[in-house]
């Protein structure tokens, strides 16, 4: 039997008092017995090389979360929205900047700006009436219509088979 084997064994069910014990405890009661068979640190090689060292605390379990799939082909289609906190004149004051993008041309559809965030400003229509209201003179047209762009732009590019589903569906 190899040197190994017979750490393996010594720190298996072959050696009952060792079983439920860290390698540092059993170095120290090996060394203590005038018994030298290897390093502390050989030993949690020897246990890691079969697969039997791991974390024993328990470990937050983070649920799977699927990042949402978005497809825009025309302007107008899909819009996102971002809240920027901005430095305000003195120490402590904060304005809160509400921006409404258009994904597919990734123009500025509306903004805003407020002393405070809110869910209810955070709505994309409030947004959007407050910025028209506010500068109507910056909407001519209505909502702005961007330049020539690509056909398609995506976010999070869907699987191989969810694209064979959109290509049924069109």
């Amino acid at each position: 039997m190899g040197e190994r084997a017979v750490v393996l064994t010594l720190l298996h069910d072959n050696e009952p008092r060792f079983v439920d014990h860290a390698p540092a405890e059993v170095y120290a009661t090996l060394l203590d017995a005038g018994q030298y068979l290897c390093s502390e640190r050989t030993m949690y090689r020897l246990l890691a090389a079969h697969a039997e060292v791991r974390e024993r605390r328990d470990q937050l379990r983070h649920p799977i979360y699927a990042a949402p799939e978005l497809l825009a082909r025309r302007p107008n289609e899909l819009w996102s929205w971002d809240i920027t906190k901005l430095l305000g004149p003195a120490k402590w004051t904060y304005f809160y900047l509400y921006v409404m993008l258009d994904v597919f041309s990734r123009y500025v559809v509306g903004w805003m700006v407020a002393h405070r965030e809110s869910a209810a400003l955070a709505e994309r229509a409030a947004v959007l009436t407050t910025a028209y209201a506010a500068h109507p003179e910056r909407f001519p047209a209505g909502r702005p219509m961007p330049a020539a762009a690509p056909t398609e732009v995506r976010i999070n590019p869907p699987k191989p088979r969810a694209l064979e589903e959109v290509a049924l569906t069109h």
